[in-house]
Formats: structure tokens, C-alpha cells, sequence
């Protein structure tokens, strides 16, 4: 498990990420847009720093990008209206409207990159965190190594949040069932060691 020093330095990274005045303002949009994309972009936020920690990440630059960009990565669904975001999870959207729901990936980036005193690596993580390993992802279909580390990470923390969370007439997977979702992914969607630190340190306790 991790230690004292290790859950420490995660929290101290949280909370700094929390008192940057871009992020407060960003989160804010965030939930006045969807309340329920606020509760998921602090919950990947906490999974992902605590997956970098325990992957061996002990750069303060890189641990405080990783938590901006996983903080804010959804920071795009306010580009997308609000009755495409009402159907995300009803399987019954056009082609237009699923194009419309994909575009928060460019969005975020578009947002991120132009922020003074947000780190570009966190433009990167709003851009990749929907690519997946073998290149079936979006926005560009990026595989194995052209997708950064910190994208990667927050990429299994987000499809996590994803499945657990509770959505308009669904409710989530119990964790032990997201869990062999996300094994079933390895080295498909997912890159394995990531995918490792964090289902066997962080998965089965409960987020918060």
C-alpha cells in the first residue's frame, strides 16, 4: 500500500492544484455546466496522482501538470450543449451529436494551452486521455508511445471514475466489476503498467 509520506505528497499536490486561481475558475464552469462532471474531475484528479505516485513519479513539475491536467481534463465538455451531454450515456446519439461530445478533447486542449500558468503537459492530458493503446482511440487515433505518460495515467482513472459513477437511469458497476473492466482492457486500451499501479493499489478502495 502506500505510505504515510507517499498519500502526503499526494494530497499536498491536490491542494496546491486547488488553490490556483485558473483552476478555481475552471472547476467552477465545469459545475455549473454539469454538477456531476465537478465530483468526476476532482475524483480523477486524487486516482491519477495517486497512480503517478505509485508508479515512482516524484517530480513536483510533473506530479502538479498531472493534477492540473486531470483536474481539468474535461474542462471541453463546456463547449458541448447541454442536450448532447444529457444523452452521453443513453447509447441513442447521432453520429453529429457523438462528433459533438468528442470535440471536449480539442476543446480542453484549445482551453488549456492558451491559460497563463498552466502547464502545456496538462493541454496534453485534456487532448489524449480518450486514446487508447492500440490507436483506436481520439482525437488522433494516437498508439503506445505517442501517447505522454500522464495522458495514459489519467486515462485509467477516468474510464474508471467512468464506470463506477452513477448516471441518469444507470446506475454505476460495483467497484470489483470495473475493476476486471479495466484489467479486460490491458494492453487494448490501456498501457499495462499503469493500468497495474493503479488497480492494485487504488481500485479497490473507495473514491474519497
Amino acid at each position: 500500500e502506500l505510505s504515510g509520506p507517499q498519500i502526503e505528497v499526494a494530497k499536498s499536490i491536490i491542494v496546491a492544484v486547488l488553490r490556483n486561481r485558473f483552476t478555481i475558475i475552471h472547476l467552477a464552469q465545469i459545475q455549473r455546466h454539469a454538477n456531476d462532471l465537478f465530483s468526476h474531475s476532482i475524483n480523477v484528479a486524487v486516482l491519477s496522482t495517486m497512480t503517478a505516485i505509485t508508479l515512482g513519479m516524484r517530480s513536483n513539475e510533473l506530479l502538479h501538470a498531472l493534477a492540473t491536467g486531470a483536474m481539468l481534463h474535461d474542462i471541453g465538455m463546456i463547449a458541448v450543449p447541454p442536450q448532447v451531454l444529457a444523452k452521453r450515456d443513453s447509447g441513442r446519439m447521432t453520429a453529429e451529436e457523438v462528433e459533438l461530445l468528442q470535440g471536449h478533447t480539442t476543446a480542453g486542449f484549445a482551453i488549456l494551452r492558451k491559460l497563463e500558468g498552466a502547464p502545456l503537459l496538462s493541454a496534453h492530458i485534456a487532448y489524449q486521455h480518450h486514446e487508447k493503446l492500440q490507436g483506436q482511440g481520439y482525437p488522433r487515433k494516437l498508439a503506445g508511445a505517442e501517447i505522454h505518460e500522464l495522458s495514459r495515467i489519467v486515462a485509467v482513472a477516468n474510464a474508471y471514475d467512468n464506470l463506477i459513477a452513477d448516471t441518469p437511469g444507470k446506475r454505476g458497476m460495483p467497484p470489483h466489476l470495473a475493476y476486471e473492466a479495466i484489467v479486460s482492457g490491458v494492453n487494448v486500451e490501456t498501457d499495462a503498467t499503469v493500468a497495474e499501479a493503479f488497480l492494485t493499489r487504488i481500485a479497490l478502495y473507495p473514491v474519497g
